[in-house]
């Protein structure tokens, strides 16, 4: 009473086996994707500012570096070092700031200047722009006025 499955028997249930694991890595793979986008997402930076000044006396610190999450959180390091979480509210009132401003679309081109720079870094539902000081500083200085 000892059947035998047939060769061609055994190798499609030895292929159907190995699609039904691939199948499982490739979701598994999938949904760590989509776990890791989460988390990234809630992290995402809506405003940054790294600034640096000078000439900087030694065993000081010339430079300042703002970040403000969607989340809210809030991360000043450099010549201030503070970390605290702004409300929703505050964060919605930012980005209509940014949106209502048009500092998305405006030219913020303007001659650096030697002894003091600063970069910005807005992110607005997923549009990214870059603006170097003493770009577009009205708008800047309404939404740093907002933050602080």
């Amino acid at each position: 009473m000892n059947k035998k499955i047939p060769n061609h028997l055994a190798i499609i249930i030895i292929f159907l086996l190995i699609a039904i694991i691939i199948a499982i890595i490739l979701w598994l793979y999938h949904e760590r994707e989509i776990l890791t986008d989460q988390l990234q997402n809630a992290d995402l930076i809506l405003f940054k500012e790294e600034e640096g000044w000078g000439p900087c006396p030694p065993n000081s610190i010339c430079w300042q570096s703002t970040k403000l999450y969607y989340s809210g959180k809030l991360v000043l390091e450099g010549e201030k070092s503070i970390e605290k979480q702004l409300d929703q509210e505050k964060v919605e009132e930012i980005k209509n700031l940014i949106k209502s401003s048009g500092i998305m679309q405006k030219d913020c081109s303007a001659e650096l200047i030697l002894d003091y720079g600063a970069t910005y870094f807005l992110n607005l539902n997923g549009q990214v722009r870059t603006i170097k000081y003493p770009g577009c500083t009205n708008e800047l200085g309404e939404i740093k006025d907002l933050i602080d």
